[in-house]
């Protein structure tokens, strides 16, 4: 923060630096003050990219305010339309709100790109696959990309949303009860890959908590185990 608070000293109109202040203010607790920056870096010669769009959306997605933060993965996607993370980021709030087809019409529309993690394009394969009930198929893409890249960190990560997901949604729009026998398997898979993630070199713990993904999870004392933490009093 006192380097980003120094860089803004030096060169006050270089938006990017409020972006990343932004960011460090988020996960300090200081929201009001995120928000601020994440305006002046839009406003700072103009400046227009996803990933500001995707910031302020989960901020305002973290406050409860759904129908807000999907105003801004809107923007995310028309600013960069080819951008899988911004579409990824939308389909998942989707999901949240219970908008299914609309989460699947989303998913369906991430593209292989080189620019951009792999494990992007895998999940949101699996995901698709999950959200039509092929659950066959959505195990095996996630397995197979994992075999391809089993040391990966954000692989790892990435996989483990995935198959925390899975569980998710067999209780939310299947109607499986939680103690079903396919859900606690769904859930013991993500957990063992968490752990693994953290083993080959992932080492953001605080989003792991705050990231809506692994919501489903933190019911369980493993999770709390593995990101080193005491489950708070209210969810983030």
């Amino acid at each position: 923060l006192q380097s980003l608070n120094t860089a803004l000293d030096m060169s006050p109109s270089y938006g990017y630096a409020y972006y990343l202040r932004a960011d460090v203010y988020w996960r300090l607790g200081k929201v009001e003050a995120a928000l601020t920056d994440l305006d002046t870096a839009e406003k700072t010669n103009n400046e227009r990219y996803p990933q500001l769009y995707i910031k302020r959306a989960e901020i305002l997605r973290a406050q409860g305010k759904w129908d807000e933060a999907l105003k801004q993965l809107d923007r995310a996607v028309e600013t960069a339309p080819t951008v899988s993370f911004a579409r990824t980021q939308r389909a998942g709030l989707l999901l949240t709100m219970g908008r299914w087809e609309d989460a699947l019409q989303e998913y369906t529309q991430v593209r292989e790109d080189i620019q951009e993690h792999p494990s992007t394009a895998a999940y949101a394969r699996a995901m698709s696959a999950a959200l039509q009930g092929d659950w066959e198929q959505a195990e095996r893409i996630a397995e197979d990309h994992l075999a391809d890249m089993p040391t990966d960190p954000l692989t790892g990560y990435n996989m483990a949303c995935a198959w925390a997901l899975f569980a998710d949604l067999r209780v939310r729009k299947f109607q499986a009860l939680p103690s079903d026998p396919q859900v606690i398997l769904y859930k013991q898979r993500a957990l063992a890959l968490l752990e693994k993630t953290f083993q080959v070199g992932y080492t953001d713990r605080w989003h792991t908590v705050h990231d809506p993904d692994l919501f489903c999870l933190h019911g369980e004392a493993a999770f709390w185990q593995i990101v080193g933490t005491s489950r708070p009093f209210t969810e983030p």
